[in-house]
C-alpha cells in the first residue's frame, strides 16, 4: 500500500516474503501454499483484530496466487495466514483489488484469475465468493480494475475482455481483439472523466 514501509514478494520456493523497505530487510516468511506463487495483490482492511496496525486498526494484507489453485490472505503486520480461498480447479495467474469508491474506506472485492479459464470475485472483507466469471476460451492470465465497478482480463485466447462487476449479474461487456498471443498484463494510464483514460494490454 501507498506510503507504508513494505513489499512483498512471491517465489518459485512457494513463499511470500515481507521486506521492510527502510531497513532493507526481510520481517515476515508466509508458508503455506503447495506450489510456486504466481501473483501477489497488498490492499489493507478495517476487518479483523489480529495484527492491527498502529494508527487505527487497519490490517495491512497480502492476497497470494499459486500453481496449487488457492488464494491465500496473509496480515503483513503479523506475518500469519488470515484465509484460504479454494474455488479454482487450476493455477491462479493474476490477482485484483478493486479500489475503494469515493464513499468508502476500503475495497470491497478481490479478483482472482486462473488457468482453470474462469475469475472469481471474492468479497472483502469476508472472503466469500460472489461469482465465477466464465467467457475465455484458454487461461486467463491476469485482470485489472479500470475503475470500481469494471474488470478487465487478459487471457491465452488473444483477448481482453471487460466485465461490469458491481450489482447481482457479473455481465461480459465487451471482448477486445488485436493481439496475436497471449495477453499478459494490463493497466491503465489517464484519469477517467477526462478524456485521458486509456487501457494497456501486453
Amino acid at each position: 500500500p501507498e506510503g507504508l514501509p513494505f513489499l512483498a514478494s512471491g517465489s518459485y520456493d512457494r513463499v511470500v516474503r515481507i521486506w521492510d523497505m527502510e531497513q532493507a530487510s526481510c520481517t515476515a516468511e508466509l508458508k503455506g501454499h503447495g506450489h510456486m506463487v504466481l501473483c501477489l495483490a497488498t490492499f489493507s482492511s478495517t476487518g479483523g483484530n489480529d495484527g492491527e496496525a498502529p494508527d487505527g486498526g487497519r490490517r495491512l494484507l497480502v492476497a497470494s496466487g499459486s500453481n496449487d489453485g488457492t488464494v491465500r490472505i496473509w496480515n503483513a503486520v503479523a506475518g500469519a495466514e488470515v484465509a484460504k480461498l479454494s474455488g479454482h480447479t487450476a493455477a491462479v495467474c493474476g490477482l485484483a483489488v478493486e479500489p475503494a469508491a469515493v464513499s468508502e474506506e476500503a475495497p470491497r472485492r478481490l479478483a482472482s484469475a486462473s488457468k482453470d479459464r474462469s475469475i472469481i470475485m471474492w468479497d472483502l472483507p469476508t472472503f466469500q465468493p460472489l461469482a465465477t466469471l466464465k467467457s475465455h476460451t484458454a487461461y486467463v492470465r491476469c485482470v485489472h480494475f479500470l475503475v470500481p465497478g469494471l474488470l478487465a482480463s487478459g487471457s491465452s485466447d488473444r483477448t481482453v475482455r471487460l466485465w461490469h462487476v458491481d450489482g447481482q449479474r457479473y455481465p461480459c461487456l465487451s471482448t477486445l481483439q488485436g493481439h496475436s498471443d497471449t495477453v499478459l498484463h494490463l493497466g491503465t494510464c489517464g484519469k477517467p472523466g477526462d478524456g485521458g483514460a486509456r487501457l494497456l494490454s501486453a
